[in-house]
């Protein structure tokens, strides 16, 4: 009988720590503790993020009448005074009033209107949910479309334009105002056109036999330095103890190049040496088709801020990493980040997560701090002559599939790829095709090179 009475007291206690074993594993919680509780089970507090702050436009255009406008970037306080306040918001998007009309839009016009504003965003989302985003309220009214850039009239007739790809036009929306904030937003816009900010001047339609979509802006004179950066620091213990639940079972491997791979025989995390992360978790099973763009940028939001956070001026990156649908029912995000915005680019995205809906079967971080600018600040290559000399090479540059059109030009700063050391950022031109391929030159020498020879 005792010993019957033990084999059933193992058992028992063998049952029971799976059932608690499985039950941290899976990140149940269980019912609320009582007095005679002996213990507290651990709650996973889940983080909290911020979708409209890494969905903030990339650029503001503001139009100071005929072919002068300036162009504000996140960070600079007239932006922080037009977009992060909600301004535009409350004074214009949340006075969006019926369905679009779908005539022409003479937008040459608009851009020669003293206080217009083009909103260029960083992805391509439908309308409504964009709406959502920008006021928390669903808009219905008419069939939705993909959109990337707005058009914003203040005069007489305000009014929203919105790009949508589907009808290869801009979209009317009528205002039923400009709110109750529209005195503050003119008198902000009037102290933006008072002040000597950086100008710029719209881009020819067409270069070497190369169309350039409306709405190009080049700066006249914007000396931008290199950049002086330093490896995200890393400390082991305090990422291992965010990816692995037992630490007892994770082996320990130092490769030749200085790199660190920990693995459970499930999960593998590997450390570089020059600041940088690579996580791996093959998922059995799991779906993100069911999951719109929303969901699958908050769950990955909610990944990076548990794993490391997001770097200031972070941003999610469209076409060469946005909400990407891959095979096996895996969805893939991508972020960069920006440095008086001014965004980083390179062969990698510096933050990817690849998720489905059992969880994240991938991330890769390539982070690199900012030291500081140079100093002075380098001469540059002109933007009308870093279009110059990418329309004089296209063939050599692009594949032949590649339409001969421009649909944006601007600044950004080149970042090497995951686990290369780096000690600076040069400044580059970033020309986007009509297509989605970029050519990148190089701001100080012209050095011209493809998307695709980059990767």
């Amino acid at each position: 009988m005792i010993e019957r009475a033990k084999s059933v007291t193992l058992t028992v206690l063998v049952l029971l720590s799976l059932v608690l074993t499985g039950r941290l594993m899976l990140g149940f919680q269980g019912p609320a503790r009582s007095p005679e509780q002996p213990f507290q089970l651990v709650v996973a507090e889940k983080p909290k993020v911020d979708i409209k702050q890494a969905l903030r436009p990339s650029r503001i255009v503001v139009h100071l009448g005929g072919n002068q406008h300036t162009v504000l970037y996140p960070g600079g306080s007239d932006y922080t005074a037009l977009w992060d306040t909600g301004l535009i918001s409350r004074a214009v998007l949340g006075e969006v009033s019926g369905v679009p009309r779908e005539s022409p839009v003479d937008l040459r016009a608009l851009r020669t209107e003293q206080g217009s504003i083009e909103v260029i965003l960083p992805v391509r989302l439908p309308f409504s949910q964009w709406m959502v985003i920008w006021t928390g309220y669903p808009w219905t009214e008419g069939p939705d479309f993909m959109c990337d850039r707005l058009a914003i009239s203040t005069g007489k007739t305000p009014a929203v334009f919105a790009y949508s790809y589907r009808h290869d036009r801009y979209l009317r929306f009528d205002l039923r105002g400009l709110g109750r904030d529209s005195s503050i937003l003119l008198s902000q816009l009037r102290d933006v056109m008072r002040k000597p900010p950086a100008r710029y001047v719209e881009a020819p339609t067409e270069i070497n036999g190369v169309s350039i979509d409306r709405g190009v802006f080049l700066p006249l004179d914007l000396p931008v330095a290199t950049l002086m950066v330093k490896p995200e620091p890393l400390v082991p213990d305090q990422i291992l103890q965010k990816f692995f639940l037992d630490r007892s079972v994770v082996r320990r491997i130092e490769e030749k190049d200085g790199a660190v791979i920990y693995s459970d025989g499930r999960q593998g995390l590997r450390i570089y040496r020059p600041g940088a992360i690579e996580y791996t978790c093959p998922l059995v099973t799991g779906d993100a088709s069911g999951m719109d763009e929303l969901t699958v940028l908050e769950r990955s939001l909610e990944f990076v801020a548990t794993h490391g956070g997001l770097p200031d001026g972070a941003f999610l990156l469209d076409s060469m990493g946005r909400v990407h649908k891959l095979s096996g029912g895996l969805s893939e995000v991508q972020f960069s980040y920006s440095y008086r915005g001014i965004p980083v680019w390179g062969n990698d995205s510096p933050i990817s997560v690849t998720l489905s809906s059992q969880g994240t079967e991938s991330y890769r971080r390539c982070v690199r701090v900012v030291v500081g600018p140079s100093a002075p600040a380098n001469p540059t290559v002109p933007g009308a002559e870093a279009l110059n000399i990418v329309t004089r090479h296209w063939g050599g540059v692009f594949p032949e599939w590649v339409t001969r059109s421009i649909r944006d030009v601007y600044y950004a700063y080149w970042s090497l790829p995951l686990g290369e050391r780096q000690e600076a950022l040069k400044l580059v031109w970033v020309i986007e095709t009509a297509t989605g391929p970029r050519a990148f030159v190089d701001a100080r020498s012209g050095a011209v090179w493809g998307e695709e020879r980059a990767r």
